[in-house]
């Protein structure tokens, strides 16, 4: 059963933390880790993420992914198998935040826990 990522108010401003999150929380997954099944789950939360945006001009530091926005006018924005939402919660997690940043990526893992299971 998938969980359904809704749109919030906060959604806007959350959506590029998990976006970055999941990015950067994977880089630091070691290799060795990241079998076969990893990347495929890996492949299904970019694709959910990416079908639900758009790319901006601006690379994410360090690498050539560009920023990414929400696409405007849809209440479910993403659903994602709960290995999958597991997978993306542990990545934002793993992310080295600056200190001042936190607040806000840990308002977007909490937006990412409250996923309803889809009906």
């Amino acid at each position: 059963m998938k969980r359904v990522v809704r749109r919030i108010p906060q959604a806007d401003a959350l959506f590029p933390f998990v976006y970055e999150g999941f990015l950067a929380g994977g880089q630091r997954v070691p290799a060795e880790s990241r079998t076969l099944e990893v990347k495929r789950q890996e492949r299904r939360v970019l694709r959910e993420m990416r079908a639900c945006s758009r790319p901006t001009d601006t690379l994410y530091p360090g690498t050539q992914e560009p920023e990414r926005l929400l696409n405007t006018g849809t209440e479910v924005l993403f659903a994602l198998e709960q290995v999958d939402l597991d997978l993306l919660v542990k990545y934002v997690g793993l992310t080295p935040w600056q200190i001042w940043k936190t607040d806000l990526a840990m308002d977007a893992v909490d937006w990412l826990l409250s996923a309803e299971l889809e009906s």
